[in-house]
């Protein structure tokens, strides 16, 4: 599978834990490669390497907790996203407003909020590494620690995903909380302002303008539907 989308940090260099997506179940795959009006399919036999340790049972469970923690960290990334496009937004109508309207207050007040639970999503110290640990760093490290050993999860590495999801859940629904709130309040002022109502981008937007940014590549059909856009670096199960 290909990388998973991770939210941008303050780290010079890509994190890590986020360069490789999970390796692929042994299975049969169905490969579609488009190129312009020409398309090819094929089918793609994975099979366990019969050197690993490792029994079927733990690699499946290997494999359910680190397609949790790559979805974990994408929704992470499209939180971090949804706050930074509606504080966008709230800058931009300010920016329309007098410096003495209340609703510019109102938008400033909004963008101290999201503010304030970015800074709990991630890493934001300038100056490269930093030593700063945020649930972005929590989210990777974890996902990272599952994706490098091919055996079964240890029961820390389960319980720290659960507590992971759980600290996410809180952040995401504060976040729409008062966002939801803001936006009842603003938007009929804004309206009678002749200025764009404020809207938080939804997750399947989001999901559409990632795809449409990686410009498609191989789809699978077959035991687990995937992007096998790394297939041919890592069709060995280790």
């Amino acid at each position: 599978m290909k990388p998973p989308k991770t939210p941008p940090g303050n780290q010079v260099f890509p994190d890590p834990n986020s360069i490789f997506g999970p390796y692929l179940p042994e299975g049969t795959y169905s490969v579609k490669v488009t190129h312009g009006t020409e398309t090819a399919t094929a089918e793609i036999h994975v099979v366990a390497d019969p050197r690993g340790k490792h029994s079927a049972a733990d690699r499946a469970e290997q494999f359910k907790a680190v397609v949790d923690a790559y979805h974990l960290v994408e929704h992470i990334a499209y939180v971090v996203d949804a706050a930074k496009d509606l504080s966008a937004q709230a800058a931009d109508r300010a920016g329309k407003l007098g410096p003495d309207d209340p609703l510019r207050k109102a938008m400033q007040s909004l963008r101290d909020s999201i503010s304030a639970t970015q800074q709990k999503l991630a890493a934001s110290h300038e100056g490269g590494y930093s030593g700063e640990i945020e649930l972005r760093e929590k989210i990777l490290e974890v996902y990272g620690g599952i994706n490098g050993y091919a055996g079964k999860p240890t029961e820390s590495q389960v319980a720290q995903l659960a507590a992971l999801h759980k600290e996410l859940d809180g952040l995401e629904g504060d976040f729409h909380s008062y966002s939801e709130k803001a936006m009842t309040s603003a938007n009929p002022a804004l309206d009678k302002k002749k200025l764009p109502a404020l809207k938080l981008l939804g997750e399947e937007e989001w999901r559409k303008k990632e795809a449409e940014k990686s410009g498609g590549g191989m789809s699978v059909e077959g035991d687990f539907v995937g992007d096998l856009r790394q297939v041919f670096s890592f069709l060995h199960v280790r």
